[in-house]
Parts: structure tokens; sequence; C-alpha cells
């Protein structure tokens, strides 16, 4: 209703998108394990069906049996260092931390990426992780690195890194440039 009613009265507002290598993205962009629970999920959508409960349990059984471990590099003005996780999440603007509202945002339009890297080695960190992002929220979780950012370069030792986009999966060459575009 809400969306009918702002195409009715005809107002638009601008928002930022965010920018790796080119391509553009509105919402959220994942490097790590989240590609190959996307590409399973394809492979079994008959299965999963629209069931989040069904989707979720079979992501965390595939996180815990596939545990793949990625070393990145990121570099900004304000931050660098080198990184080995399973999963970084960037967000076009601040993201919500409670893990029932997770990605949702409250402004559109700060001009700064919010970038979340998950610090697990291990299956048993991992399971920590998820516990503590589940009771604290992860900007509590001592378990994820989370800062906001502009601009940021993100490099592999591989030529190419598995990215989602918005719920798309791509393959792009690295490094990885990550910006976020005000108000387009």
């Amino acid at each position: 209703d809400a969306i009918f009613a702002i195409i009715k009265n005809n107002k638009t507002k601008l928002i930022d998108v965010g920018e790796v290598n080119g391509v553009i993205f509105i919402n959220h962009a994942w490097l790590g394990s989240y590609y190959y629970i996307m590409k399973m999920r394809e492979k079994h959508k008959d299965i999963l069906g629209k069931s989040k409960i069904l989707k979720a349990l079979t992501n965390i059984f595939w996180m815990f049996k596939h545990l793949p471990i990625y070393e990145f590099k990121i570099e900004s003005d304000e931050h660098a260092g080198t990184y080995k996780t399973c999963l970084i999440f960037i967000s076009t603007n601040e993201s919500s931390s409670s893990p029932f509202h997770f990605g949702t945002r409250a402004l559109m339009s700060t001009g700064l990426l919010d970038i979340n890297i998950i610090n697990c080695h291990t299956r048993m960190q991992l399971l920590k992780c998820m516990l503590s992002v589940l009771l604290l929220g992860y900007k509590k979780s001592k378990y994820v690195k989370q800062f906001p950012i502009q601009e940021l370069t993100i490099s592999s030792s591989h030529t190419q890194v598995n990215i989602v986009l918005d719920g798309e999966t791509l393959k792009l060459e690295s490094p990885l440039i990550f910006a976020c575009l005000k108000n387009k």
C-alpha cells in the first residue's frame, strides 16, 4: 500500500547505491561463502520452495559442513589490513544489527557503505559468532568488525572473486573497488 501511494502521488526520493568495479548494486554485496549458499539454493530451489525456515536451516548446515576461509586485503584511507574470513557483508548505508531485521536501513542517503567482516576461522568460532549475533546483534559481537566508509578496495590472491550483489551471483576481477554513490 505504501509503495502504491508513493507511485500515485508521483513522489520520488534519491538514494545511495553501491558500485563495485563498475557494477551497481542497490542494497548489499556479499563476499565469501554466501556465493556458494546462493548457488546451492538455485540448485535445490524445487526442494526448498519458499520456506524461509528450510532455507535458513539448509544454510546453517552447509556453512558447518563447508566452512571456506578466504584471505582478503582491505585498503582505504581509514582502514587497512588483511583478514581471514568466511564472509564479508557490505551494505549501502548502515544496516540494522538485529538478526530479525537484518539488512534493513533507517537511512538511505548517508553517502557511506557499511562494511561487516565476520572473524570466524573455525566451525566453533562460527557457532559462537552466530549465537552472539542472535543474542547481541552483529554490532556488539566480538566476531564482527564493522565500520562505515565511502570507498574501499578489497584484494584477493585469486584473479576472480565470487560475489553476490543484491541476490545475483557474479565473478569479478580482483581487486574489488567499492564506492558509495550518493543520491543516485
